[in-house]
């Protein structure tokens, strides 16, 4: 899931630089954090990443059983991302 700060307007801000963290509830787990930046050392294991141009991104690996995945974005000072996604098999 690519997670990107925009303004009012809805228009990317390619200099925000924020750190987010991810929390994953239901049906898989957070498998990774990014942001494309070639020089972040940070774990991609941890469940935070700072924004890169503005985006940074989290990938999910889905349960085994049926169920929602659901995935929240935090970062100070911005309004929190919430997405569910529904998981088949």
């Amino acid at each position: 899931m690519l997670v990107t700060v925009v303004d009012s307007r809805g228009r990317v801000v390619p200099d925000a630089v924020h750190k987010v963290t991810f929390e994953v509830g239901g049906a898989g787990a957070l498998v990774a954090v990014g942001n494309g930046n070639p020089h972040n050392v940070d774990s991609f294991q941890q469940p935070r990443r700072h924004t890169w141009h503005g985006r940074a991104l989290a990938i999910l690996r889905p349960a085994k059983t049926p169920g929602s995945i659901t995935l929240t974005a935090r970062s100070h000072g911005l309004r929190p991302a919430t997405v569910t996604l529904r998981v088949t098999r």
